[in-house]
């Protein structure tokens, strides 16, 4: 059976707690425009049996986030690849293949959130993907676009097993999957050869300014941390082009930026969102942004204490470096 999956197997998994969708047949893309609707709430039961009647012949399809249910979609067939996500990754009773690989189900944790996130080696080289909230999948016994129809490779289907009754993924399923894959994940490293200008700064002054900029960090970063979301992205960029001058004057490494960021975005939550190289790719582009900036003009402290010119404020880094 190819045809018309969502017609006849759409209410049990209705009944199953998940929330069913139209596909076009022999696609991957819903029937329906408002799809993402139903990742809230499941579409009431005389508009499934409506949308079955009209479209007789579409597909099955699952809205992922509704009862937290998430997806892992492996498409790599690399033994050594596999044998890193399944050691990552607790094993499920309920997963599906299609044209290659397999996709195992699970649900999240009550109130936590687990990002959608792609893996890949490299371009057209895709690893897995984590498809939760605002994504969704297709169910056997759907035909797959390349020709094969979706089939169940475990005896339990999202048929017979309950949405509450799906195993718990870790709440870090994402940072696990990130660092097993890590061996095989493109690294994001900063452009050493435009790291240092021609005439850094010597002596005295190169230890003042270096001081005072390792000061700044640790202050800016802790701010960085308690950056709420919603502005986390565009504060990292902010300090990036802040302290991407004394990358380049020779005072700071890059790698303790780096280290300083991760450490503040894995505290508000941006890491484990948006994943490492997401987080590094915003650094490093705030970094050379700030190629040429000059310095700020430190003031000798005298008998009355002086302190420092403060380093610039947050806004005017952001006008100076928009994206």
């Amino acid at each position: 059976m190819t045809d018309g999956a969502f017609q006849m197997f759409a209410e049990a998994l209705l009944d199953a707690g998940y929330s069913p969708l139209p596909i076009v047949p022999g696609r991957k893309k819903p029937a329906l425009r408002e799809w993402s609707n139903f990742r809230a709430a499941p579409m009431p039961r005389d508009r499934v049996r409506s949308y079955g009647a009209r479209w007789p012949r579409a597909s099955l399809g699952v809205a992922l986030g509704y009862a937290g249910v998430i997806a892992l979609d492996v498409d790599t067939e690399d033994a050594a690849q596999l044998t890193a996500i399944c050691a990552a990754v607790p094993a499920s009773p309920v997963a599906k293949a299609g044209a290659k690989g397999f996709t195992a189900f699970y649900r999240g944790a009550p109130g936590a959130v687990i990002p959608s996130r792609h893996f890949a080696a490299g371009r057209k080289q895709g690893i897995c993907d984590l498809l939760s909230t605002g994504t969704q999948t297709v169910l056997p016994p759907s035909p797959h676009p390349a020709g094969p129809t979706y089939r169940w490779l475990t005896i339990d289907t999202l048929l017979t097993v309950q949405a509450h009754e799906l195993p718990e993924a870790p709440a870090d399923i994402a940072g696990r999957l990130e660092s097993a894959l890590a061996p095989w994940m493109p690294q994001r490293e900063f452009d050493a050869s435009h790291e240092l200008r021609a005439a850094p700064p010597a002596g005295h002054e190169r230890r003042r300014l270096t001081a005072f900029a390792k000061s700044a960090l640790s202050a800016w970063m802790a701010k960085l941390a308690e950056t709420p979301e919603g502005a986390r992205n565009n504060t990292l960029f902010a300090l990036s082009c802040l302290f991407g001058k004394y990358v380049f004057h020779g005072l700071l490494n890059a790698a303790v930026i780096e280290a300083a960021a991760l450490a503040a975005c894995a505290a508000n939550g941006l890491l484990r969102e948006d994943g490492r190289l997401a987080v590094l790719a915003t650094l490093h582009k705030g970094i050379a942004r700030a190629k040429g900036d000059a310095l700020p003009a430190l003031r000798e402290r005298t008998s009355k204490q002086r302190k420092p010119a403060r380093e610039h404020e947050l806004s005017v880094s952001i006008m100076e470096h928009q994206k």
